[in-house]
């Protein structure tokens, strides 16, 4: 099977953001093992779905997965597989606290928290999406992209924030 064929791809970013937390002494490990619990979760989910990996890519902002399904998902199955992510890390996370590995349980709460931003491309993006589609129609998908954006500024906002209050202490 060559390349173009290939349903995994990794990106060269994947192996550069890896190598650059490495050298900057973050936990690779710990980060890599809890992408791939949140990822397991989608996975699951997805099979339980009936849905199966169309594409898998992994690049240095995180995996995506693209699926396939015999027939269109409802949005109650397409919701538990978005949801399934988080809810596999936030369940690592809080098993990891009860066993005492704290600094493992705060890197899955975070990757969670984090994906459930309301962000396009992010879980928490997509969960709003179909929320709001199924409530609203094309509306609720325009409300969705208009949130993102929102969320996006004050996130900005926040970093810049940050960056200069830092920089006068």
């Amino acid at each position: 099977m060559n390349a173009a064929q290939s349903r995994v791809t990794v990106s060269f970013w994947f192996f550069a953001l890896a190598a650059a937390c490495a050298l900057t002494g973050q936990d690779v490990c710990g980060l890599l093992l809890a992408a791939a619990i949140h990822e397991t979760g989608h996975l699951a989910a997805m099979a339980c779905c009936g849905g199966r990996v169309e594409r898998f890519e992994l690049g240095a902002f995180g995996a995506k997965i693209l699926p396939r399904y015999p027939k269109v998902p409802s949005a109650a199955r397409e919701l538990a597989v978005l949801s399934a992510g988080p809810t596999a890390g936030i369940a690592a996370g809080a098993a990891a606290a009860l066993l005492g590995f704290w600094r493992f349980a705060e890197i899955n709460w975070f990757l969670s928290g984090f994906n459930l931003l309301p962000l396009p491309g992010l879980d928490g993006g997509s969960i709003l999406s179909l929320v709001l589609c199924a409530l609203f129609g094309e509306r609720g998908e325009r409300a969705a992209g208009t949130a993102g954006l929102l969320v996006s500024g004050l996130l900005a906002a926040a970093l810049l924030l940050l960056c200069f209050t830092r920089a006068a202490i």
